[in-house]
């Protein structure tokens, strides 16, 4: 009978334990979710001025537009944005290579096209995340190469 009781008891600890976690699991759960709704939220909004941005790169006062290159710190990953007419010829594969060199290593490349210009867009992260990328030589070397 003695056993019976410890055995019980041992069962409702365990009961209770299991409870505890599922709360726990369900509670982060619910962390989760909001979370990714925010990030849903925030992606959103970056898209939105990002695409604000582009339009407003493409054209200015006068219609024209002259090439450009912007870089942004974001954190752990750099972006490079750069705006060039259609037929001036940018090699992409020397703006990737002064990334390199320069640390960083690019996880994402894009373009779109607006009109008779284009607007190339690169994700960079550091390779090592002590040194990081000093974002106004790569700035500087990007202005050099186009």
């Amino acid at each position: 009978m003695v056993l019976n009781m410890y055995a019980s008891g041992v069962h409702c600890t365990h009961q209770l334990e299991m409870k505890a976690v599922y709360i726990l699991d369900t509670l982060s759960q619910a962390d989760k979710i909001e979370q990714a709704t925010n990030y849903i939220v925030e992606l959103r909004e970056r898209v939105e001025n990002l695409n604000k941005r582009r339009d407003q790169l493409m054209t200015n006062n006068s219609g024209l537009i002259t090439t450009s290159i912007e870089l942004k710190d974001l954190g752990s990953v750099i972006e490079v944005q750069i705006v060039v007419q259609r037929d001036c010829e940018i090699k992409l594969h020397e703006v990737i290579r002064v990334l390199e060199e320069e640390g960083a290593e690019v996880v994402n490349a894009t373009f779109s096209t607006h009109g008779n210009y284009v607007l190339h867009t690169l994700h960079a992260r550091a390779q090592s995340s002590r040194i990081g990328v000093e974002t106004s030589r790569v700035q500087e070397r990007l202005q050099l190469l186009i």
